[in-house]
């Protein structure tokens, strides 16, 4: 943790909340995707629960934003894991030695998900609440490298005790992490966010279409949100499956080169984020081009890398492009936060969540059938040729090309 945010106690404990729920977020989804396929034997099954995991964040969305600007976001992170608990000590009712209920285990991941979809904004949306503005950058960098440590860390822990404990055990320890995280957040002190009376007074619906008309208007946020969307299509070329296929078929490599290299790019990602910390000023006053440039990296590394002819260059490609995205990432959450009013912020995060999680499973299903019918580098070609029109759209926005962070 930075100089500046170390003897910032309220921002410790909302890291430390990340950590451990992040941790249980991981933890369940492995325990899960290794339960179903080993009992239905079938790569479709197992696909049913990413849909699980994701439409139901798309139809709750706009609900869980306007709920995140309406109510306390502390209380609603501590109802939310709460809630969770109650949801994964389901799986037990599912899943047993001799019982598995594959509907009932689609129900509590779609449960999960929409538990999610009200936590995610509200964890978003609290940042500035307990972080000075000049300290975001740095803030979104820790957040963003340690969100990237635990998918590491996760899915290698979850992996290993799937091997040497029972689902039962599995699932008490997520359960754990979920009670410990709202213990953590219960001691986070932050100011309380007034709403004004005539938004109290808005009902739902009408709150979530003040919410849209407001990003409608607003002349950076919109644009990078539409271009955070966009990207989204070609982030499904990156999905497990799609890279396995990469990897078996383009390198002809097998399952443990298909390892490192998804691994590789969350080692990138790590650096980029550490990376942001030192560059925090160049971020803050080169924000709009720093966010662009970065769009052009990742279509023209994308482009090489569909044409990469060695798993080590596949690997190597994998590090240089997570260091720009975490750059980039960085960069997109810290503009969102220094430019939308806080009163608006849960929304737009819910916005956000709900047209990329949606985007991307699109994205990832139209990819995966079209790898069984047209070779597999040139999907990867058409994703760089996406991620190009994606930096043109942002290059050719003149209030998002000269956006920096206030």
């Amino acid at each position: 943790m930075t100089n500046q945010l170390k003897h910032n106690t309220n921002f410790g404990l909302l890291w430390l909340a990340q950590v451990i729920s992040g941790i249980g977020d991981v933890l369940y989804m492995v325990g899960i995707m290794v339960n179903v396929y080993q009992y239905t034997g079938s790569a479709l099954q197992t696909a049913i629960v990413m849909v699980a995991n994701t439409l139901p964040a798309f139809l709750v969305g706009p609900f869980a934003g306007a709920v995140v600007d309406k109510y306390d976001r502390k209380k609603v992170l501590i109802a939310m894991d709460i809630l969770r608990i109650f949801l994964v000590l389901l799986l037990l009712l599912f899943i047993s030695e001799n019982h598995f209920n594959l509907l009932g285990l689609y129900a509590v991941v779609a449960s999960l998900s929409v538990a999610a979809a009200f936590y995610n904004p509200a964890k978003m949306a609290i940042i500035p609440s307990v972080v000075e503005s000049s300290h975001l950058t740095q803030a979104n960098s820790l957040l963003i490298g340690t969100n990237v440590g635990i998918m590491a860390l996760g899915y290698g822990l979850g992996g290993v005790l799937t091997l040497w404990i029972n689902f039962e055990a599995f699932v008490l320890i997520n359960a754990f992490t979920f009670i410990i995280s709202a213990l953590v957040i219960y001691f986070i002190q932050m100011p309380y966010l007034k709403v004004d009376k005539g938004e109290e007074k808005l009902r739902m619906f009408a709150s979530i279409k003040q919410g849209y008309n407001d990003l409608r208007a607003d002349k950076v946020a919109y644009p990078l949100v539409v271009m955070e969307i966009l990207e989204y299509f070609p982030h499904g070329i990156w999905t497990s499956a799609i890279l396995l296929v990469f990897v078996e078929k383009g390198l002809s490599g097998n399952a443990d080169d298909w390892g490192f290299v998804a691994s590789t790019y969350f080692g990138g990602m790590l650096v980029g984020a550490i990376l942001a910390t030192f560059i925090k000023n160049i971020i803050a006053e080169r924000t709009g081009p720093l966010i662009i440039i970065n769009a052009f990296i990742t279509s023209i590394l994308t482009l090489i890398f569909s044409w990469s002819s060695t798993v080590f260059m596949a690997i190597i490609l994998g590090v240089a492009m997570g260091l720009p995205n975490a750059l980039r990432d960085v960069a997109q959450d810290t503009l969102l936060q220094s430019t939308v009013s806080q009163k608006l912020l849960g929304r737009v995060y819910a916005f956000r969540t709900m047209f990329t999680s949606i985007m991307f499973m699109a994205s990832g299903i139209t990819f995966a059938w079209l790898a069984d019918f047209v070779n597999i580098r040139y999907i990867y070609t058409a994703g760089a040729f996406l991620y190009l029109l994606t930096a043109i759209y942002a290059l050719v926005n003149k209030a998002l090309r000269e956006s920096r962070i206030r």
